[in-house]
């Protein structure tokens, strides 16, 4: 996907000035538990058993990546059967383009006021 932004959107990069990642040639990866008990043990929240990230927890992971292997890439394994495995296209393309909120770069963005398209 990077490869493409690069190669097909290289004008809107320079126009908005975005600095794209780099992709390391192997994405680390951690275990939803393991994660959870490493998050406790940084912040002292009790996290372990939850089916899910909070917004919070997924930032600290990316801290957490940075931190440990140098890379914005992570890959969580391992998830529940109840939490979320969508690829989160709009969540990539906002830290891409360091929006503040997800909205900005979802289509159809839906909160308490707009629940349909």
């Amino acid at each position: 996907m990077l490869q493409a932004v690069r190669e097909q959107a290289a004008d809107a990069v320079g126009l908005l000035k975005l600095e794209l990642p780099e992709l390391p040639s192997e994405i680390p990866s951690i275990h939803f538990t393991e994660a959870q008990r490493l998050m406790a043990a940084a912040t002292g929240e009790e996290v372990e058993g939850e089916t899910d990230l909070s917004p919070a927890h997924e930032r600290w992971l990316g801290e957490w990546a940075r931190r440990t292997a140098g890379t914005d890439f992570l890959f969580v394994v391992g998830y529940p059967m109840a939490g979320g495995c969508a690829r989160g296209l709009e969540r990539w393309v906002a830290r891409l383009v360091n929006a503040a909120n997800i909205r900005e770069t979802a289509l159809f963005p839906r909160d308490i006021n707009r629940l349909t398209p």
